[in-house]
């Protein structure tokens, strides 16, 4: 597996010093669907939703697509990159998501001072190819807080994580992998907002 990727480094080594191959071309990739592919679709619950920013730490603010390799290496593909920063996109896979499951009336990109019933934040802990002895997986986490818009008050915090094998052979399928890892994970969030806000509405009948 890992000799695949020190032949690569030979090959394009041989192409710098001794003029023997040409230097690959670079591709990019999205984790932005048209549209979720399989929406869950909720109740709508009445109330209005901001997305806030996408946090991540430089790592994954970077365009290159990250892997793993044994023990604790982390490694970038040069010439496999984000088209968007992943930051961006995640925050649009959270609106789409949410705005597709029909939980809220309204879904909207936050902006401070915004006059909206919740605030979603949302953090990348995770987006990643690891390669291991025994093969290949893409795995993706992502952690997430719903807020009270008005108050900043917690109303839940939760996380949304994927695991997906797949082939060191196969670019289109290592991003095809991240893409449904990143649905099924905000899959995860939006479930979980929707359990924490339907326990808020029992809590609010039952104080009545």
């Amino acid at each position: 597996m890992f000799k695949r990727r020190r032949m690569l480094a030979l090959v394009i080594g041989c192409g710098f010093i001794a003029g023997c191959a040409r230097v690959p071309n670079t591709n990019y990739y999205t984790l932005v669907y048209p549209r979720p592919r399989r929406p869950v679709v909720y109740e709508s619950l009445g109330a209005t939703l901001a997305i806030d920013r996408v946090l991540a730490d430089s790592l994954h603010r970077q365009s290159q697509i990250i892997y793993y390799t044994p023990p604790n290496t982390v490694n970038m593909y040069f010439y496999h990159r984000w088209a968007t920063p992943p930051p961006e996109m995640l925050a649009q896979r959270l609106h789409d998501q949410f705005a597709a499951s029909g939980l809220f009336k309204q879904v909207t990109t936050y902006a401070p001072g915004e006059d909206t019933d919740y605030v979603l934040r949302a953090t990348i802990v995770k987006l990643a190819e690891v390669d291991e002895p025994t093969g290949a997986r893409v795995v993706v986490e992502l952690s997430a807080k719903l807020l009270e818009g008005g108050t900043g008050k917690p109303i839940w915090m939760g996380t949304g994580a994927d695991e997906r094998t797949v082939s060191l052979t196969n670019m289109e399928e290592i991003v095809n992998a991240m893409n449904e890892g990143v649905e099924a994970s905000v899959s995860q969030i939006i479930a979980g907002v929707h359990q924490a806000l339907m326990s808020v509405r029992a809590e609010s009948k039952e104080a009545k």
